[in-house]
Protein backbone atom coordinates (compact mmCIF):
# COMPACT_ATOMS: atom_id res chain seq x y z
CA UNK A 1 0.00 0.00 0.00
CA UNK A 2 1.29 3.45 -0.91
CA UNK A 3 1.83 6.07 1.74
CA UNK A 4 2.00 9.82 1.13
CA UNK A 5 5.65 9.94 2.20
CA UNK A 6 6.87 7.44 -0.41
CA UNK A 7 4.14 7.42 -3.07
CA UNK A 8 5.88 9.36 -5.86
CA UNK A 9 9.08 7.28 -5.71
CA UNK A 10 7.20 3.96 -5.46
CA UNK A 11 4.94 4.87 -8.39
CA UNK A 12 7.96 5.92 -10.46
CA UNK A 13 9.62 2.51 -9.87
CA UNK A 14 6.51 0.63 -10.98
CA UNK A 15 5.95 2.81 -14.05
CA UNK A 16 9.54 2.20 -15.22
CA UNK A 17 9.15 -1.61 -15.17
CA UNK A 18 7.73 -3.52 -18.13
CA UNK A 19 4.27 -4.69 -17.15
CA UNK A 20 1.34 -6.71 -18.38
CA UNK A 21 -2.34 -6.84 -17.49
CA UNK A 22 -3.24 -9.04 -14.52
CA UNK A 23 -6.51 -9.80 -16.36
CA UNK A 24 -7.17 -9.17 -20.05
CA UNK A 25 -9.21 -5.95 -20.52
CA UNK A 26 -12.81 -6.45 -21.64
CA UNK A 27 -14.85 -3.40 -22.70
CA UNK A 28 -18.31 -3.20 -21.12
CA UNK A 29 -21.09 -0.63 -21.25
CA UNK A 30 -21.28 1.49 -18.10
CA UNK A 31 -24.25 0.79 -15.86
CA UNK A 32 -25.50 4.36 -16.35
CA UNK A 33 -26.90 4.48 -19.92
CA UNK A 34 -27.09 8.30 -19.80
CA UNK A 35 -23.30 8.41 -19.62
CA UNK A 36 -23.10 6.26 -22.74
CA UNK A 37 -19.51 5.12 -22.16
CA UNK A 38 -17.67 1.86 -22.58
CA UNK A 39 -14.96 1.04 -20.09
CA UNK A 40 -12.64 -1.55 -18.61
CA UNK A 41 -10.63 -1.77 -15.40
CA UNK A 42 -7.80 -4.23 -14.89
CA UNK A 43 -4.77 -4.63 -12.65
CA UNK A 44 -1.15 -4.68 -13.72
CA UNK A 45 1.57 -7.25 -13.08
CA UNK A 46 5.19 -7.99 -13.81
CA UNK A 47 6.76 -11.42 -13.90
CA UNK A 48 3.38 -12.95 -13.09
CA UNK A 49 3.07 -10.96 -9.85
CA UNK A 50 0.29 -8.38 -9.55
CA UNK A 51 0.87 -4.93 -8.11
CA UNK A 52 -1.86 -4.54 -5.48
CA UNK A 53 -3.42 -1.11 -5.55
CA UNK A 54 -2.54 -0.35 -9.19
CA UNK A 55 -4.98 -0.49 -12.07
CA UNK A 56 -5.56 0.61 -15.64
CA UNK A 57 -8.87 2.21 -16.56
CA UNK A 58 -9.96 2.61 -20.16
CA UNK A 59 -13.01 4.48 -21.40
CA UNK A 60 -14.59 5.53 -24.70
CA UNK A 61 -17.94 6.99 -25.72
CA UNK A 62 -20.38 4.36 -26.92
CA UNK A 63 -21.82 6.39 -29.78
CA UNK A 64 -18.75 8.27 -31.06
CA UNK A 65 -16.52 5.94 -33.04
CA UNK A 66 -12.77 6.48 -33.05
CA UNK A 67 -12.67 9.49 -30.68
CA UNK A 68 -12.26 10.30 -26.99
CA UNK A 69 -10.52 7.06 -25.95
CA UNK A 70 -8.91 7.51 -22.53
CA UNK A 71 -6.39 5.21 -20.84
CA UNK A 72 -5.48 6.01 -17.25
CA UNK A 73 -3.14 4.46 -14.68
CA UNK A 74 -4.43 4.71 -11.13
CA UNK A 75 -2.84 3.89 -7.77
CA UNK A 76 -4.40 3.45 -4.35
CA UNK A 77 -3.03 5.75 -1.66
CA UNK A 78 -3.81 4.42 1.80
CA UNK A 79 -6.93 2.32 1.89
CA UNK A 80 -9.48 4.46 0.00
CA UNK A 81 -7.97 7.25 -2.11
CA UNK A 82 -7.33 6.50 -5.79
CA UNK A 83 -4.75 8.70 -7.48
CA UNK A 84 -4.76 9.36 -11.23
CA UNK A 85 -1.06 8.98 -12.04
CA UNK A 86 -0.96 9.10 -15.85
CA UNK A 87 -3.55 9.54 -18.59
CA UNK A 88 -3.36 9.29 -22.37
CA UNK A 89 -6.19 10.66 -24.51
CA UNK A 90 -6.91 9.82 -28.16
CA UNK A 91 -8.71 12.50 -30.17
CA UNK A 92 -10.57 13.85 -27.12
CA UNK A 93 -13.88 15.65 -27.58
CA UNK A 94 -12.72 18.41 -25.21
CA UNK A 95 -9.47 20.33 -25.03
CA UNK A 96 -7.01 20.84 -22.19
CA UNK A 97 -5.63 23.99 -20.58
CA UNK A 98 -2.13 23.80 -19.07
CA UNK A 99 -1.15 26.08 -16.14
CA UNK A 100 0.42 29.46 -17.01
CA UNK A 101 3.50 28.55 -14.97
CA UNK A 102 4.67 25.93 -17.51
CA UNK A 103 6.33 27.46 -20.55
CA UNK A 104 7.63 24.13 -21.92
CA UNK A 105 4.12 22.90 -22.84
CA UNK A 106 1.46 24.57 -24.97
CA UNK A 107 -0.95 26.71 -22.97
CA UNK A 108 -3.94 25.14 -24.73
CA UNK A 109 -4.42 21.76 -26.39
CA UNK A 110 -7.48 21.92 -28.66
CA UNK A 111 -10.20 19.25 -28.91
CA UNK A 112 -9.27 16.37 -31.18
CA UNK A 113 -5.54 16.59 -30.43
CA UNK A 114 -4.21 13.43 -28.75
CA UNK A 115 -2.16 14.14 -25.65
CA UNK A 116 -0.59 12.61 -22.55
CA UNK A 117 -0.79 13.69 -18.92
CA UNK A 118 2.57 12.15 -17.98
CA UNK A 119 3.57 11.11 -14.51
CA UNK A 120 6.90 12.98 -14.45
CA UNK A 121 5.39 16.26 -15.70
CA UNK A 122 2.81 16.19 -12.93
CA UNK A 123 5.05 14.75 -10.18
CA UNK A 124 6.92 18.08 -9.97
CA UNK A 125 3.68 19.59 -8.63
CA UNK A 126 3.54 17.08 -5.76
CA UNK A 127 1.05 14.45 -4.72
CA UNK A 128 -1.97 16.77 -4.98
CA UNK A 129 -1.58 16.85 -8.79
CA UNK A 130 -2.70 13.20 -8.88
CA UNK A 131 -5.99 13.67 -7.03
CA UNK A 132 -9.10 13.17 -9.16
CA UNK A 133 -10.07 16.82 -8.65
CA UNK A 134 -6.70 18.12 -9.90
CA UNK A 135 -7.19 16.28 -13.20
CA UNK A 136 -3.44 15.80 -13.86
CA UNK A 137 -2.98 19.50 -14.73
CA UNK A 138 -0.03 19.22 -17.14
CA UNK A 139 -0.34 17.59 -20.57
CA UNK A 140 1.79 17.34 -23.71
CA UNK A 141 0.70 16.75 -27.28
CA UNK A 142 1.55 13.25 -28.50
CA UNK A 143 4.35 13.51 -31.04
CA UNK A 144 4.04 11.86 -33.42
CA UNK A 145 0.28 12.05 -33.25
CA UNK A 146 -1.30 8.63 -33.72
CA UNK A 147 -3.35 8.35 -36.91
CA UNK A 148 -5.35 5.31 -35.82
CA UNK A 149 -6.66 3.73 -32.64
CA UNK A 150 -4.22 0.83 -33.11
CA UNK A 151 -1.35 3.34 -33.37
CA UNK A 152 -2.62 5.07 -30.23
CA UNK A 153 -2.70 1.77 -28.33
CA UNK A 154 0.83 0.98 -29.54
CA UNK A 155 2.01 4.42 -28.31
CA UNK A 156 0.26 3.90 -24.96
CA UNK A 157 1.99 0.53 -24.61
CA UNK A 158 5.36 2.16 -25.16
CA UNK A 159 4.74 5.13 -22.83
CA UNK A 160 3.33 3.00 -20.01
CA UNK A 161 5.70 0.03 -20.54
CA UNK A 162 2.74 -2.29 -21.17
CA UNK A 163 3.30 -3.82 -24.65
CA UNK A 164 0.01 -5.76 -24.37
CA UNK A 165 -1.92 -2.55 -25.11
CA UNK A 166 -1.21 -3.08 -28.79
CA UNK A 167 -3.27 -6.28 -28.74
CA UNK A 168 -6.42 -5.29 -26.84
CA UNK A 169 -9.70 -5.15 -28.73
CA UNK A 170 -11.13 -1.87 -29.92
CA UNK A 171 -14.16 -0.69 -27.97
CA UNK A 172 -17.40 -2.24 -29.31
CA UNK A 173 -18.73 1.07 -30.56
CA UNK A 174 -22.28 1.71 -31.66
CA UNK A 175 -22.78 4.65 -33.94
CA UNK A 176 -21.57 6.07 -37.19
CA UNK A 177 -17.98 6.20 -38.33
CA UNK A 178 -16.54 9.72 -38.25
CA UNK A 179 -16.07 11.42 -41.60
Amino acid sequence: MLTAATAIEEIRKILEQEKTFSEWPAWVADSNPREGRLSFVTGIATGGVSFPGFRIRGSAPQGVVGRDVVLQVEALLGSRRWLHISRIEYKPLGGHLNPFSRRDVPRQIPPGVSHVHGFEDNAVLGLDAFSPTSNLPIARILDPSPTSLRGFLRSAGTMLAIPDFEHIDSPPWQGRLPV
